[in-house]
């Protein structure tokens, strides 16, 4: 939402956008309709506030006391405001004199997205790693108490997770949150000009996957328009150079190829380095494939009828 005069321009944006694609997010403040969202997403989002209703009971059985629930926090920036509600925050030594309070922040997950979650953590769900940094630069707290659970199981992922550990790209806490300023500042300007932010959709993420604004990146068929003829020409004539330059990319690679394994097996080497090249003799076993059923598809087909004249 845009808050203020017109001469403010001043869009808040929700800490839980923190880590959202800057197009999708442009997309989503310029009014432009979502794809529909599946039923299964409002029962998850339903499950996930019983689950973190259960857990909060759980954590405050113990010396432990939570409190603080859906507190609103607030970072002010020139063009924009971040706005967030925190899951709360916890002391787990609530009958002693010291100050043990941490940030409290709750997730639960299917099977699959625990799963990923336990492979790989804030690697595969950098948004999450966002958005607790946002909390804590609003909070000032530096350790959050974070739990994730399996919906399937019942298993409870804990961790404490300080500045450090939402480091991004070698970079530090603070970095980190330049690098979000930086991304919604951009987004604000955008939305203020009414365009949306330019980005390149890569449709082997799961981000863009999932995203409820891919029509924007990815043309439809009833997007798509019958060309002009001086169009259809640079294709053509960028096609060709493109084949003669994977040509010559195939032989230049080729022929390295062949003088690295020449120099592999004389020297009897099974790996080896050089000019910063990884260069590795690997053997594969003899092996059965067993048959797959190829499902029907299509693609386009360019034969050049100039070159075979």
């Amino acid at each position: 939402m845009v808050e203020g005069t017109a001469a403010q321009n001043r869009i808040t944006f929700r800490m839980s956008e923190a880590g959202e694609c800057i197009r999708s997010l442009s997309a989503k403040y310029l009014g432009y309709e979502p794809e529909a969202r599946p039923d299964w997403l409002q029962t998850a989002a339903d499950e996930g506030k019983w689950h973190e209703e259960r857990l909060v009971q759980e954590i405050n059985k113990d010396n432990a006391v939570v409190y603080d629930r859906q507190l609103e926090v607030k970072i002010k920036q020139t063009t924009f405001t971040l706005l967030g509600h925190i899951d709360g925050k916890v002391d787990y030594w609530k009958n002693t004199k010291v100050d043990n309070t941490k940030l409290l922040e709750i997730k639960s997950m299917s099977q699959y997205e625990f799963d990923r979650w336990m492979k790989g953590k804030f690697n595969e769900f950098p948004e999450y790693a966002d958005q607790i940094a946002c909390y804590m630069k609003a909070t000032g707290l530096s350790e959050t108490a974070y739990y994730v659970k399996n919906r399937s199981s019942g298993y409870i992922d804990k961790d404490i997770i300080r500045l450090g550990d939402i480091a991004c790209d070698d970079c530090d806490f603070g970095q980190r949150l330049i690098i979000i300023f930086d991304k919604l500042e951009t987004v604000a300007k955008h939305v203020v000009q009414k365009e949306l932010v330019p980005a390149v959709c890569d449709m082997s993420s799961l981000q863009c996957r999932r995203c409820f604004y891919k029509y924007l990146c990815v043309k439809t068929k009833e997007d798509m328009s019958v060309q002009e003829e001086a169009v259809l020409r640079v294709a053509a004539n960028n096609w060709r150079k493109g084949k003669e330059l994977e040509k010559a990319s195939k032989e230049l690679i080729e022929a390295s190829k062949k003088t690295f394994e020449e120099h592999t097996i004389a020297s009897e080497l099974k790996s080896w380095r050089f000019e910063e090249l990884a260069i590795s003799n690997v053997e594969v076993k003899e092996h059965e494939i067993p048959a797959r059923l190829q499902k029907a598809y299509s693609y386009v087909r360019i034969d050049d009828i100039k070159k075979e004249e």
